[in-house]
C-alpha cells in the first residue's frame, strides 16, 4: 500500500500532538522500584518527566547497556514523574530488564505513537485486554473513573496469577458502579472460565459504543471482525518488532503502515487496510514477513 493514501483511513487526532524532536532525546534513568507482578512479568518503576506525560497507548523505546533497545508500553504514571512499565520475560532483552535491581540505569526515549482517543465521548466503552495487553489501557481505566464513565473492563489470562494489575484494576473500579468488571480466565481459577473474545461477542449484544482493544493479535482479529460485522467502532494497539520508534527503519510495517509512527493504536478504517496481513503474518528481525504463532 502507498503511504501517499494514509490519508483515506482518517488518521487520528493523536498522530503528531507530542514534541516529536525533544522526546527523540535519550535520557538516562535510575530505577527505583522493581516488583514482580505474576510468575512472568516484573514492573520498574522510574522518573522521567516526558515519560509521565504519555497518553493511554504511547510507547517508550528503552536502551539497556551491551544489550538492546526495545519499545515497552508505559503502564502507569503520576503526577511527581514516576513512570512504570510491565515487562515480560520472552527474550535477552526482557530477560536482562528482569535482572534490574533498584538503582541500575537504563535508557529511555519517548513517548512516542499515536494513542487511545474519544473514549470519554462515547455512551459506553468496553476494555478488551489480553495478558500484557491491560498495560496501555491502565491510563484509560483511571480516565473512566475519573469522569464517571460507564464501562466494561473485560481482561483476561491464563490463569489467576496471571491476570496483571488486579489489585490496582480492584482498587480504581472500587464503589464505581458504572464500572464494571469482568474478569476471565482459560483455566476457571478466576472470574469466568473462557477467553476474552467469547465475553465480549456476548456483551456487544445490545451495545452502542466502542471497543478499545490490546493483547495477542489473534484475539484482537477476532474482535475486529465482530466489530465489523455489528459495526462498532474499534481502538486497536498493535505489537511489532521496533528498531528505531520514529518511523525511518520499517522493521514494523504491518500492510505499509509503520506501527511505530501511524500506531501502535489504530482505529477500524486503518485496520480494514490491514487485512490479509493482519492476524496472520509479522516481520522477524531481518524483515522477513513470517506467519504468527
Amino acid at each position: 500500500m502507498n503511504r501517499l493514501n494514509l490519508k483515506r483511513w482518517g488518521k487520528q487526532d493523536s498522530s503528531l500532538k507530542t514534541d516529536f524532536l525533544k522526546n527523540c532525546e535519550p535520557r538516562i534513568v535510575e530505577i527505583k522500584k522493581v516488583k514482580k507482578e505474576t510468575p512472568t512479568v516484573k514492573t520498574l518503576s522510574f522518573y522521567d518527566e516526558k515519560c509521565a506525560l504519555a497518553k493511554p497507548g504511547q510507547f517508550i523505546m528503552v536502551w539497556i547497556p551491551n544489550i538492546d533497545e526495545i519499545p515497552m508500553s508505559i503502564a502507569l504514571t503520576n503526577k511527581k514523574g514516576l513512570v512504570t512499565i510491565a515487562v515480560k520475560k520472552v527474550g535477552e532483552a526482557t530477560e536482562a530488564l528482569h535482572n534490574l535491581t533498584f538503582k541500575d540505569k537504563i535508557g529511555v526515549r519517548g513517548p512516542f505513537g499515536t494513542f487511545f482517543s474519544n473514549y470519554l465521548s462515547d455512551k459506553e466503552v468496553i476494555i478488551a485486554a489480553g495478558g500484557t495487553g491491560i498495560a496501555p489501557l491502565m491510563g484509560v481505566i483511571k480516565d473512566l473513573a475519573k469522569y464517571k464513565k460507564r464501562a466494561k473492563i473485560i481482561f483476561g489470562a491464563e490463569n489467576r496469577q496471571e491476570l496483571l494489575f488486579l489489585k490496582e484494576i480492584k482498587k480504581i473500579i472500587f464503589n464505581k458502579p458504572f464500572l464494571k468488571f469482568i474478569p476471565v480466565t482459560l483455566n476457571g481459577s478466576y472470574g469466568f472460565k473462557g477467553d476474552v473474545v467469547s465475553i465480549v461477542e456476548n456483551e456487544i449484544k445490545k451495545f452502542n459504543g466502542q471497543i478499545l482493544t490490546c493483547g495477542p493479535e489473534p484475539m484482537i482479529y477476532k474482535i475486529f471482525k465482530l466489530c465489523i460485522k455489528k459495526k462498532i467502532l474499534l481502538q486497536a494497539s498493535l505489537e511489532r518488532i521496533m528498531k528505531c520508534g520514529i518511523g525511518i527503519c520499517g522493521s514494523c510495517d504491518l500492510a505499509g503502515f509503520r506501527v511505530c509512527k501511524d500506531g501502535p493504536v489504530f482505529n477500524l478504517n486503518a485496520l480494514k487496510m490491514m487485512r490479509g496481513e493482519l492476524g496472520f503474518y509479522k516481520r522477524d528481525s531481518s524483515g522477513k514477513l513470517i506467519k504468527l504463532v
